[in-house]
């Protein structure tokens, strides 16, 4: 109760911070916008980003919240494109910010993740594909006679901030004697998308480690006639120059607009006995969109 025997409230001039007051301030202009806010609904506590009213001339927003990824960052700054914050909540459409407008570096000037690019963090930091992985070395023996039994080997995708698949070429390093009695196939991470690159062509020319393999589906040669033209014994790629197939049956475009993140895996498998072979290399060149 005031001296003026008023009940005392936020706003009318008066510092109410004793008994059961809790005033920090009251300047009594009733004003939400300068150092105290003591209006309508006001607080009379002194302006601090984050209680929810703009302190004209200090803050450009307050929303009253801890997100800072909406319109208005914790720091009370409108969001903008540049400011290194990614704002892609409440309404915002940002898929990066890299601290910059300039376009060319894995984010443009609308803050929007550039082609083959991946961008994560904040500020984000942006690498360019494609990416490869994979490994050579691998000496992993293909099971005589077996398939679907194979030799398989998997890598991780782990770039994080990459949009959706546009583009993948697998690298295959074989050393077999008899090519036609070989699969190959690749799984994407979901498991379920196995696409078949060499079917068994019956051909019975050589593989040869130290000539890869390059599955790419704008390839001007199916696997499916690997091999065809060079004798019984000459290896694929080392007699022909053919080092590039487009895969046959399955296509490697099937995984366009999927996500690239997880294992991807290649598998070689060998349906007749007598040859064995190794799978000695397997690379993934991944491109996003």
């Amino acid at each position: 109760c005031t001296t003026s025997c008023l009940t005392a409230k936020c706003g009318d001039g008066l510092l109410h911070d004793k008994g059961n007051g809790g005033e920090g301030c009251d300047d009594g202009n009733g004003s939400n916008t300068d150092a105290c806010p003591d209006g309508v609904n006001g607080s009379c506590q002194p302006a601090d980003c984050g209680d929810g009213f703009v302190w004209a001339g200090k803050e450009g927003c307050d929303d009253q919240n801890s997100n800072n990824h909406d319109a208005c960052l914790n720091s009370c700054v409108a969001a903008s494109c540049g400011d290194g914050v990614v704002h892609n909540k409440g309404g915002g459409t940002e898929m990066c910010d890299d601290n910059n407008t300039t376009a060319g570096d894995g984010c443009n000037a609308t803050c929007k993740r550039e082609k083959t690019w991946c961008c994560a963090g904040e500020p984000s930091a942006c690498v360019e594909g494609p990416f490869m992985i994979g490994a050579d070395n691998l000496g992993l023996s293909i099971p005589d006679g077996q398939a679907p039994t194979a030799a398989c080997a998997s890598y991780m995708f782990a770039q994080k901030g990459c949009g959706p698949v546009s583009d993948v070429d697998v690298v295959m390093g074989v050393t077999h004697s008899r090519l036609g009695e070989l699969g190959v196939w690749a799984t994407h991470p979901a498991g379920s998308n196995s696409e078949t690159l060499l079917n068994f062509n019956s051909d019975l020319s050589d593989l040869n480690s130290g000539y890869p393999i390059t599955f790419d589906d704008s390839a001007a040669t199916s696997a499916g006639n690997m091999g065809v033209g060079i004798g019984d014994t000459d290896v694929v790629c080392k007699y022909d120059h053919i080092c590039d197939y487009h895969p046959d049956p399955g296509s490697l475009v099937n995984y366009d607009s999927m996500s690239p993140a997880g294992n991807w895996q290649l598998c070689v498998g060998d349906t007749t006995s007598g040859t064995v072979g190794t799978l000695q290399e397997v690379r993934f060149i991944i491109t996003t969109q």
